[in-house]
C-alpha cells in the first residue's frame, strides 16, 4: 500500500512540473496573423487579447501612418533582437497600406518576406 501511494505520488508530481512546460509553449505565428515586433526577443509573437505590453511597441510612438523611414527602423531594430549575427535588414517597399520588407543575410540571401502595417506598425509573413 506504501509502495502504490509512493508511485501514485511521485507520478502526480511530475505531472504538475510538467504543466508549466507544456503551457509555456507557443504555435508558430502564421502566415496571415498580424504581430507586434516589439514584443519578444527577436521574434514575432502571436498576437494577443492584450496586444503589446511593451514601451517599445510601434503603436506607442506613432501619431499617424508610419513613414518608410520608421518601417526601416523597426525592421532593423527586428533583426537586432533577433541576436543572429549573419542577418540584416533588406529593402523596404511602399504597397499602399504595408511596407513590403525582407531580412537578408550578409551576403545578400533572401531569409524572410515581412509586411508592415502602415496604422498599427505590427508585422506579419508576405503571403507570396
Amino acid at each position: 500500500m506504501k509502495k502504490s501511494l509512493a508511485v501514485v505520488s511521485l507520478l502526480f508530481a511530475a505531472v504538475l512540473m510538467g504543466v508549466p512546460y507544456i503551457e509555456a509553449q507557443q504555435a508558430p505565428a502564421s502566415t496571415d496573423e498580424w504581430v507586434c515586433p516589439g514584443y519578444g526577443q527577436g521574434r514575432m509573437l502571436r498576437r494577443s487579447g492584450r496586444g503589446c505590453p511593451r514601451v517599445d511597441c510601434p503603436r506607442a510612438n506613432l501619431s499617424g501612418p508610419l513613414t518608410l523611414e520608421q518601417a526601416e527602423k523597426l525592421l532593423e531594430n527586428y533583426v537586432l533582437r533577433s541576436g543572429n549575427p549573419n542577418l540584416k535588414p533588406g529593402q523596404t517597399v511602399d504597397m499602399g497600406d504595408v511596407f513590403k520588407s525582407t531580412v537578408v543575410t550578409k551576403d545578400g540571401s533572401l531569409v524572410e518576406e515581412i509586411e508592415i502595417n502602415k496604422k498599427t506598425g505590427w508585422f506579419k509573413r508576405a503571403s507570396n
